[in-house]
């Protein structure tokens, strides 16, 4: 992947770009300036977007919610996104080393992250995103950043659509390993009290009425499988990364943990 940011880097004459600690400014794109509005070069967005989803889903899990953010505006980028996806490359002047690194020391055991932001974002017609992030053998060996389909009507709501995706990629994955002889337990991190106390509950609780298949579909799993629920702070959630832009020191520590591959009590 070095050899690869370099040549992306070379080809969109960015070598000498001045580096930054975080691939995405906290600033909604939506209330930058006017004269950002403008539109950009279409083709040279699309390449330089599309480059960056490679680099996103297969090794530098770090910059998934940008880049996921940003592939939303293919049909009609403007400048302002064109400067974004420029931020992302001078993020990877300065981090081109940085990737998986899978170890034999490293528990056997699947460490999920699940979070979600409600609604924060103009364009995405009060739809929250969905964040997740699985650890196994040191490093993540799953990671998403999404739309979720359905407008959730509270961070509790949100919280258990993520929940039921991580679930399933989780249960997935236990399966996965079980195909090859690797048996393993699995935790399951949220930081939404109100969340795990509705999955821990036996009766249905107000307001989570029109996502109860989800809701069922991860109390199932936690009864037949091997995945426990707990909590986790947020500062802890290595899931947070994938939701929002967020800032340095706290950016900077989460994409450490991901990279530890171990649980937030064996990091505390």
């Amino acid at each position: 992947m070095k050899d690869y940011i370099r040549n992306l880097l070379a080809e969109y004459n960015m070598t000498d770009c001045n580096p930054v600690k975080t691939p995405a400014n906290k600033t909604n794109l939506d209330d930058l300036p006017d004269s950002t509005d403008l539109p950009c070069d279409e083709n040279e967005y699309r390449s330089i977007v599309g480059k960056l989803l490679y680099a996103a889903n297969t090794v530098r899990y770090d910059i998934n919610y940008i880049v996921s953010k940003l592939s939303r505006y293919f049909a009609s980028p403007k400048v302002k996104h064109m400067d974004a996806a420029k931020r992302v490359l001078r993020y990877l002047k300065g981090t081109p080393t940085f990737g998986l690194r899978y170890t034999s020391y490293a528990p056997n055991e699947l460490f999920s992250y699940s979070d979600a932001n409600l609604a924060s974002e103009a364009d995405t017609k009060s739809r929250s995103t969905t964040g997740s992030v699985v650890l196994y053998g040191g490093s993540p060996v799953s990671w998403r950043s999404k739309l979720q389909t359905l407008v959730a009507l509270s961070t509790a709501n949100s919280e258990l659509v993520a929940l039921c995706y991580t679930t399933q990629e989780s249960v997935w994955l236990l399966n996965l390993l079980k195909d090859m002889n690797i048996n393993c337990n699995a935790s399951l991190f949220c930081d939404n009290q109100p969340a795990i106390k509705t999955v821990q509950s036996d009766a249905l609780l107000e307001g989570t009425k029109h996502i109860r298949i989800k809701v069922d579909f991860v109390k199932q799993q936690l009864q037949c499988t091997v995945l426990s629920l707990q909590y986790v702070p947020t500062k802890l959630n290595c899931a947070d990364m994938f939701t929002k832009a967020i800032t340095d020191p706290l950016f900077s520590n989460l994409r450490q943990r991901c990279a530890s591959g171990l649980s937030p009590i064996d990091l505390l």
